[in-house]
């Protein structure tokens, strides 16, 4: 006897079918989450840390040859508010990041069921050394958010985080399960690293 699996799911209920398609739906978006939001945001946090460290130096670099009167002003200018930008990514006043995830969810009209904060951890790269920024260390904030959303909005919602939240934040898990309130509705656990200079 043979195995057919198209007939095995001609045979399913409806409702199994619809339960096999929501599984099927919720493995797929995690997936697109951990590899197009999760891992390539790890990887900004260090990749910002060396951009940073770099202007800095070509800002200390032309500051010096500027001394000498051999550079104008615009491309020091130009370099200071490159600067400036990414420093702003490492504030350090944790509140308005903190509140911001909250609001840029409702503003996508996601329900905000909870949230939780934990206390601050030094952040530390591969090798366990703190990082340092301007001679201070990064700090990381772990904010659990407990939302309900569609599929749609979880989406807009991750976009949102990134084009304007201000402070550098990294997705550090994910849970999506079905409401059972709707079929379209999804009771969402999200993990969010803030990261702050203190």
């Amino acid at each position: 006897m043979r195995f057919d699996p198209l007939e095995k799911i001609r045979s399913m209920s409806l409702s199994q079918k619809k339960l096999m398609l929501s599984g099927i739906t919720i493995a797929a978006l995690f997936s697109a989450l951990w590899f197009f939001v999760y891992m390539p945001s790890r990887a900004e946090v260090l990749k910002l840390e060396a951009e940073l460290s770099d202007t800095q130096s070509q800002i200390r670099q032309i500051e010096e040859i500027m001394a000498d009167g051999k550079i104008s002003g615009i491309g020091i200018g130009m370099l200071k508010e490159k600067y400036r930008r990414l420093k702003e990514r490492f504030p350090e006043d944790e509140e308005e990041g903190i509140a911001a995830l909250s609001t840029i969810a409702r503003s996508c009209g996601i329900k905000v069921v909870s949230s939780s904060v934990q206390a601050k951890t030094e952040f530390v790269d591969d090798s366990q050394q703190p990082v340092v920024f301007e001679g201070k260390a990064l700090q990381v904030i772990l904010v659990s958010l407990e939302l309900k959303a569609t599929y749609k909005e979880l989406l807009k919602y991750i976009q949102a985080m990134r084009n304007s939240l201000s402070v550098l934040a990294t997705v550090e898990s994910l849970s999506i399960d079905a409401d059972e309130a709707g079929p379209k509705k999804l009771n969402v656990v999200l993990g969010v690293n803030l990261y702050f200079s203190s």
